[in-house]
């Protein structure tokens, strides 16, 4: 190795220190210009500031690269409900239209038992654990018959639809059921992915114990017929439904990135209710940044 080679490699690294000690005052003198500027022009603190807070309400923000989400579902939502702030609309399709909704009738059975009934009383306690996990109807029936009687129970459970303006559904039986060959045809319980947003924000104010048994994959003999609790670790709750007339049915209560909110998702009428859900929550991952 050369002499002058030798020099250079010694001046370089004897020149690492000073560099990076340089870059450090650099940085540090920059800091203390900007905070200096800052302390001299408080306007300019104060409309950063305001800047950020302005930014931080509009997300999500929708990234418009990616395609609008289309969805097989007759009718869906997903809403994004911040704490302490104004619901935005991730995603809607027909959600105004009144649909069958099967078992998800069986929050309003539950709300209506919580909201009139003291769950202390051991089988009442026991009943919504298969009610909410493994959509039992004999337990729907049971509370029904148990609380008020079953005419008594649906008067209460329209009262609380109409309480939460939910003015596109109506209750024919606390079960979800399709009508029996002997009944009329139009008596199947309707509402639409709108009304059923509503009703999980008042659950979610209310009544957590209905999300906290919903988002339990098992409880004794009774296996959670949502396919989707353990792919979603954010779950925080919600409720299948499907009958021959109402098609596949779901609602899904997810915690929203960073802890923010939550995404409130509501499927209707679909012909794979775990597929499309979960085709939606992964648009809304992608087309929003949090």
């Amino acid at each position: 190795m050369s002499k002058n080679l030798k020099f250079f490699l010694s001046s370089l690294l004897l020149s690492f220190p000073f560099w990076w000690w340089v870059n450090v005052f650099q940085e540090n003198l920059e800091d203390f210009l900007f905070w200096e500027r800052m302390a001299s022009n408080p306007e300019l603190l104060f409309a950063q500031v305001l800047q950020e807070n302005e930014l931080a309400k509009l997300k999500p923000i929708r990234d418009h690269r990616v395609p609008d989400f289309e969805t097989r579902a007759e009718a869906a939502i997903s809403v994004f409900a911040p704490e302490g702030g104004e619901d935005r609309v991730l995603f809607e399709k027909n959600t105004e239209k009144t649909l069958p909704i099967a078992s998800l009738t069986k929050l309003m059975t539950a709300k209506v038992v919580l909201n009139h009934y003291d769950i202390a009383e051991s089988e009442i306690a026991y009943l919504l654990y298969p009610l909410l996990i493994s959509s039992d109807n004999e337990a729907a029936s049971a509370l029904a018959d148990m609380v008020f009687g079953k005419d008594a129970f649906l008067d209460f459970m329209n009262l609380e639809a109409k309480t939460l303006d939910m003015e596109n559904t109506h209750f024919f039986n606390p079960t979800g059921l399709d009508p029996e060959p002997n009944e009329a045809k139009d008596k199947v319980n309707y509402s639409t992915a709108k009304d059923l947003v509503k009703l999980s924000k008042d659950i979610t104010a209310n009544h957590p114990l209905i999300w906290e048994i919903t988002s339990r994959q098992a409880f004794e003999d009774n296996l959670n017929t949502n396919e989707l609790l353990e792919e979603f670790p954010k779950t925080i709750g919600g409720k299948t439904g499907f009958t021959i007339l109402a098609k596949g049915c779901l609602l899904l209560v997810l915690k929203a990135p960073n802890s923010k909110g939550k995404i409130i998702s509501v499927i209707l009428g679909s012909p794979d209710r775990f597929r499309d859900m979960r085709e939606q929550i992964s648009w809304i991952n992608s087309a929003y940044k949090w």
